[in-house]
């Protein structure tokens, strides 16, 4: 009787990617236990000194001691919308000598410095999704499942990829967005509430025909929940 019923797992994208992790051979790299941030800083203010000579606008505040904070939240960034080395060397390459010239120089060398560090070692968080991705296609966990995604009003690129690769080897995938008769061109407009919903909605249609994914959308226009609460009813709507 177990094996005829169907089986519901509640995930988070990082907690998904640690199933995986288990499940799958190849990604074996540790993370950064305890304290994760404090790791990285301690990493980036070491490559900072090793580095100090070759800094050209970071020179001085490499003896800071909040500079790799300052330095592990860029790097979070790069990481969050998948700039790379390369594309960071590109920029610099692309415009005049200047502050602004020395500082992607700066970003270059450290970023790079920073990833060949963890490299075999361990694994950034801001890496798991890039993992996860990667993973995806070979789990026999997602391979058959019918996946729920709630709770975004956005998707960040790296967020964007591990969907696309859920999409493709999931039996089904259902996001929920809350987007009030979405086309309303209402929802165009940047101070619009649900401006950025809208924004997702496109993403994902676009996302999904690229793919060459059936689609398909279902409005919940009347939840009946607060039937006899005309206001609670106005707000869940």
């Amino acid at each position: 009787l177990h094996d005829a019923l169907p089986i519901c797992l509640l995930y988070l994208y990082q907690h998904l990617g640690e199933r995986l992790r288990q499940s799958c051979l190849g990604w074996s790299a540790g993370v950064f236990t305890g304290a994760p941030e404090l790791g990285k800083r301690m990493v980036l203010s070491r490559l900072m000194l090793e580095k100090q000579k070759e800094l050209r606008a970071f020179y001085r505040a490499a003896n800071q001691r909040t500079f790799a904070e300052t330095l592990s939240g860029m790097i979070k960034e790069f990481k969050t919308y998948s700039i790379s080395t390369q594309q960071l060397a590109a920029a610099e390459e692309a415009i005049e000598p200047g502050p602004l010239k020395d500082k992607l120089h700066d970003l270059s060398v450290i970023y790079e410095d920073f990833n060949k560090f963890l490299a075999g070692r361990y694994t950034d968080p801001e890496d798991y999704l890039a993992l996860l991705a990667e993973k995806i296609p070979h789990s026999s966990l997602l391979a058959s499942a019918e996946v729920w995604v709630d709770g975004f009003i956005w998707f960040n690129p790296r967020e964007m990829t591990v969907l696309a690769e859920i999409l493709n080897t999931a039996a089904s995938v259902t996001v929920t967005l809350c987007l009030a008769d979405p086309d309303s061109p209402e929802h165009q407009l940047e101070t619009s509430l649900f401006h950025r919903q809208w924004q997702t909605r496109h993403k994902l249609l676009h996302l999904a025909s690229s793919l060459n994914i059936d689609k398909e959308e279902v409005e919940l226009v009347d939840a009946g929940r607060f039937a006899d609460n005309p206001l609670l009813e106005h707000i869940e709507r």
